[in-house]
C-alpha cells in the first residue's frame, strides 16, 4: 500500500508508483445451432464495485453474436464506453478490452452461464492493475516523490491507466 502525503504541489509516497494496465478478456464459444443456444456475462465483483452499476448479468448473447453484440450486451449492463469487443463472430475468439472507466482497474476474471447447447469460456489474458494515483485530480502529468530514494516520478500516462517514469536529474520541490 502506498502511503501518501501532499506537501505543496508534490506528492510524497513510500515507494515506487505502479503502472496502471487495462485487462483484457478473450471470449471463445463452441457448440450451440438453434435460437435457444445462448449465454450471459457476469463480470466480477470488484468492476461493479468500481463502476457502481445495478445488474449482475449481461442479458442472453447468442452462440454466434458478433463482436459488436457482445460490447452492446457488456455497455448495457455496465455503461457507456466501458467495453471494446474485437474479433469474432463467434465462435471465433472475440476480445474484450476495457476501456474508458473500466480501464485500469484491477477487476478479476468474469464468469459466463450457458443455455441450450452452447459452452461459452473467457479467460483472462491480460490482468488489469489499478495504478497508483487512478482518478487523482490532475494524474496527467502528476508528479511523486519515492522517500525511499529520492526519485521524482511523473505519470505519463492518463487518469484511468496510469503509466510512472523516473525523472532524472529532477529535484522535487518542497
Amino acid at each position: 500500500m502506498i502511503q501518501r502525503q501532499v506537501n505543496s504541489s508534490v506528492e510524497y509516497i513510500n515507494a515506487k508508483p505502479t503502472d496502471g494496465v487495462t485487462q483484457v478478456l478473450n471470449l471463445t464459444t463452441s457448440g450451440g445451432s438453434g435460437g435457444g443456444d445462448t449465454f450471459t456475462i457476469t463480470p466480477n465483483a470488484a468492476l461493479k464495485a468500481a463502476l457502481g452499476y445495478s445488474g449482475t448479468a449481461t442479458a442472453a448473447i447468442a452462440y454466434n453474436a458478433a463482436a459488436a453484440d457482445v460490447q452492446a450486451a457488456l455497455v448495457a449492463l455496465c455503461g457507456a464506453g466501458t467495453f471494446v469487443c474485437t474479433g469474432g463472430a463467434l465462435p471465433t475468439q472475440v476480445v474484450i478490452t476495457c476501456a474508458g472507466t473500466a480501464a485500469g482497474l484491477t477487476i478479476g476474471n468474469f464468469s459466463t452461464t450457458n443455455s441450450g447447447g452452447v459452452t461459452s469460456t473467457i479467460t483472462t489474458a491480460t490482468a488489469g492493475v489499478t495504478g497508483s494515483f487512478r482518478n487523482w485530480v490532475g494524474d496527467a502529468g502528476l508528479k511523486v516523490v519515492n522517500r525511499a530514494d529520492g526519485t521524482v516520478y511523473e505519470n505519463y500516462g492518463t487518469v484511468t491507466v496510469t503509466a510512472w517514469r523516473p525523472l532524472d536529474g529532477v529535484n522535487p520541490v518542497v
